[in-house]
């Protein structure tokens, strides 16, 4: 794996956030920003994992192209250890889009205090599938007519109410790409002490920017400081 690691002067001005995956499984119940612990007797290893849901967005926004969508991503750290030794320690990037002819690349730069780490995939997923949505409407109609009332013989109004109901789905295509990336020893610990993080991925020549917030930087000091 190669590793390239430089200082720019001046980098990702402004806001910028990074990512969702809005996965099949529900938001609600997934174990975000929650630290998990295990020692697996089968595969004679000890692991420790950890995910965050993150938004993201193009950094042609910055360039006053606002009407430009956000990304949902899944950002997943695992770290692996044999009883033997052995470890291995990984980040992998979910993204999550509209079906185009445009995927995630495999390089991963990760902005660490101002200094940049060049990562290169070693494992890439591609899935596509479809989403549905449906949508209920009701109108209601009320119909006023005039008939004589047969005790008096006058005129009178009545009254008469109907709803109808009408639904419309729609379904939407997306696409969710997977990078894997294995982390070195050397990125490891600065991960443990970054005060500033941000992950560039770039969506073909389009770059995004995912930026944790501070209660997620907190978390991924944390994991990295227990592995």
């Amino acid at each position: 794996m190669r590793i390239n690691k430089t200082t720019p002067g001046r980098l990702f001005n402004g806001t910028i956030l990074l990512m969702s995956i809005v996965m099949l499984s529900s938001c609600a119940f997934a174990p975000y920003n929650r630290i998990i612990s295990d020692k697996d007797p089968y595969k004679q290893e000890a692991s420790v994992k950890m995910k965050q849901l993150v938004r993201g967005y193009s950094n042609e926004r910055k360039h006053r192209f606002h009407y430009l969508p956000h990304y949902t991503a899944t950002v997943s750290y695992l770290s692996f250890k044999s009883f033997e030794g052995n470890e291995e320690t990984i980040i992998e990037i979910a993204v999550t889009t509209h079906i185009s002819d445009r995927e995630i690349t495999p390089k991963l730069y990760l902005n660490l205090d101002n200094e940049i780490f060049e990562l290169e995939s070693e494992d890439y997923v591609y899935k596509e599938f479809n989403r549905s949505s449906t949508s209920t409407s009701s109108t209601i109609t009320t119909d006023t007519e005039t008939k004589k009332d047969k005790e008096t013989g006058k005129d009178k109004e009545v009254s008469s109410t109907s709803t109808t109901f009408s639904s419309t789905t729609d379904d939407n295509a997306y696409q969710l790409m997977r990078h894997r990336y294995y982390i070195p020893n050397e990125v490891v610990k600065e991960l443990r002490k970054a005060n500033h993080i941000i992950y560039r991925v770039y969506r073909g020549d389009e770059g995004i920017d995912i930026e944790p917030d501070r209660k997620d930087r907190r978390k991924i000091r944390k994991f990295f400081r227990s592995i």
